[in-house]
């Protein structure tokens, strides 16, 4: 049974994109029968945006999904 890592928290530096992006598909693929959906695969990214301009990327669209 295959097991990534988890992605570190993303803070919003471009220079950090492409390898959260990579991590976080590498979870999509080990984990297929439980991130199925669009939102569910958005909703886990957000997960780590945690500071930084990233957390408002984070608000803004919990806001927009919330109404």
């Amino acid at each position: 049974d295959f097991k990534a890592n988890m992605p570190k928290d993303f803070t919003g530096e471009r220079s950090d994109l492409q390898n959260f992006i990579d991590n976080c598909e590498l979870m999509f693929i080990a984990n297929k029968a439980k991130i199925k959906s669009d939102d569910g695969k958005i909703a886990f990214a957000l997960s780590f945006f945690t500071s930084g301009t990233a957390a408002d990327w984070r608000r803004n669209w919990m806001k927009e999904k919330s109404g």
